[in-house]
């Protein structure tokens, strides 16, 4: 499996929290009902990897308010954490879901606007 990969590679039994990275298949047109297959699939696996032992918490990045709905339908662990991109450039996007709360943390991308700044 992927996740004892991860462990494997990590050195460790375990790790605090496991988030699935992005709300969609790889390579796939973004109208395609693959997404929601996947996300159903990987949140499967993440939550019997919580059931092991094998992680304290799981979460997912960049899930919209949508998302997190889709996901109430079949859960039976909703995400501790909703990690999302904020940035000026980004538009502001609906990431939290009034019927299923979740913690939610931002991160920001790092960029160089010019060469000469350095």
């Amino acid at each position: 499996m992927a996740f004892a990969g991860i462990l494997r590679r990590l050195r460790v039994a375990r790790v605090d929290l496991a988030l699935v990275h992005w709300p969609g298949a790889a390579k796939t047109p973004p109208d395609s009902p693959a997404h929601a297959v996947a996300r159903k699939e990987t949140w499967r696996v993440l939550e019997e990897e919580l059931a092991a032992g094998r992680c304290r918490a799981i979460g997912v990045s960049n899930y919209t308010a949508a998302h997190l709905d889709e996901l109430a339908t079949y859960a039976r662990v909703m995400p501790a954490v909703n990690q999302v991109e904020m940035h000026p450039r980004r538009g502001r996007v609906k990431h939290r879901s009034p019927r299923h709360p979740s913690h939610s943390s931002h991160y920001k991308s790092m960029f160089i606007v010019s060469s000469d700044i350095l």
